[in-house]
């Protein structure tokens, strides 16, 4: 006979309690709330305490879903932000690069990247996520490695058959895309019309110009400091600055390493320079200044020579080059700064209105809104440059000529 089973030593399954029905709305609220927060005030400032205070709730349960403010950033990332990014990302590259384009496909293009000029709070929380968490040793390689791993898959060429060509038209749709939501907040939103800048773009994608060498003209500038305040002092704080920022970012930098690095006292630097946003914007607008003209004179240099597209293809090149990649982070820095801080948005925004009205000068008033799509387009291509080259240091050797050539042939001449 059997012996009877003895249930009191059998070891008992655990049982899966369901969570409360408080708990899931809490869960929800704070995923939306937490989604606001980062988008009106960016990763550096997120905490769990504004997302408390948004949820109308305790810091208690936001801790226990989330015990810190690196597990909610990861979950923004997994739930709202790679998810938007992505799709949002690869509608364009179907859109535009399918072998067999349909007659509705620039229509597809041009509202696919409607998505980067005017973006969700998904998609601006995913770039910013991307960017933020990038000089974070846990969440970096969860977070932006693991965008940089998606964007070397469709922009890189590879051995199942990715040619040259397809990889620059990739990448440059990223560019494009990237600097988009970088430039999102400007004034003139509203006024322009992006539409034919878009059209243009797809239509160069379409008709890639045949691959050819760019000459090889090292933009020195942009291995030189760039500073020349008449005070060397002065000179060697925002070289430290620059370096500082490059190698832990604006949120982690401060103003002791900073000196330090300069060789300066604390309360030299102190007493120029009160808060750490001072200095930084000493340093972008010092930046700024130097760098617009020099890289204007470098254009110039090469189109004397090879013609405009090829010029544009190697700024391309020269801005993507890992040897830069101090001025690449000051250029992401500076642009995440002027999403969310108010005195960083008008020193910005008044140097990029100072170019748009050059550009724009004897435009007519009826073309003004398109005219100024183009120039929108422009600026986003400049600030994109600098993102793919942190995200995806490999790009920047890519023949973009296959696109600027086409790209610039089809622009109008001139003012419309």
């Amino acid at each position: 006979m059997a012996e009877p089973a003895d249930h009191a030593a059998a070891p008992r399954r655990a049982r899966r309690r369901s969570r409360p029905s408080h708990a899931i709305r809490n869960d929800a609220l704070m995923q939306a709330r937490a989604l606001e927060v980062l988008s009106a005030i960016g990763w550096d400032a997120l905490s769990i305490n504004r997302v408390a205070k948004a949820s109308g709730l305790t810091s208690g349960p936001v801790l226990n879903r989330y015990p810190d403010k690196g597990a909610l950033a990861l979950d923004l990332w997994q739930r709202e932000g790679l998810p938007a990014l992505t799709d949002a990302l690869e509608a364009c590259l179907t859109a535009a690069l399918s072998p067999e384009p349909s007659a509705r496909s620039e229509a597809v293009f041009t509202e696919a990247m409607r998505r980067f000029v005017q973006p969700s709070m998904q998609i601006s929380a995913g770039v910013e996520l991307a960017l933020g968490c990038r000089f974070d040793p846990v969440l970096g390689p969860q977070v932006t490695d693991a965008l940089s791993a998606w964007l070397a898959d469709r922009c890189l060429p590879d051995r199942h058959g990715r040619e040259e060509t397809g990889a620059s038209q990739a990448a440059a749709i990223i560019v494009w895309a990237m600097g988009l939501v970088m430039f999102a907040n400007r004034p003139w939103i509203d006024e322009m019309d992006i539409t034919p800048a878009l059209s243009r773009a797809f239509q160069a994608l379409q008709r890639p110009a045949p691959i050819r060498p760019v000459p090889v003209r090292d933009a020195a500038y942009l291995r030189a400091s760039p500073f020349d305040t008449g005070d060397p002092r002065l000179d060697e704080i925002m070289d430290a600055v620059l370096e500082t920022v490059a190698r832990v970012g604006y949120q982690r930098t401060r103003l002791r390493d900073v000196a330090q690095a300069g060789g300066m006292s604390e309360g030299f630097l102190f007493s120029r320079f009160p808060t750490k946003l001072d200095l930084f914007l000493a340093v972008t607008e010092s930046y700024y200044a130097q760098a617009y003209q020099d890289s204007l004179a470098y254009q110039q240099a090469v189109a004397d020579e090879h013609g405009q597209a090829i010029a544009e293809a190697a700024m391309w090149r020269e801005y993507l080059n890992p040897a830069i990649a101090d001025r690449q982070s000051l250029g992401v820095e500076t642009d995440r700064l002027s999403r969310y801080d108010q005195r960083m948005q008008d020193f910005t925004f008044d140097q990029d209105s100072t170019v748009l009205q050059a550009q724009l000068a004897g435009t007519d008033p009826m073309h003004r809104p398109r005219q100024i799509g183009y120039v929108h387009l422009d600026f986003a291509t400049g600030h994109g440059l600098a993102i793919v080259g942190l995200l995806l240091p490999k790009a920047w050797d890519l023949p973009f000529n296959v696109v600027t050539e086409p790209y610039l042939q089809a622009l109008p001449e001139g003012p419309p």
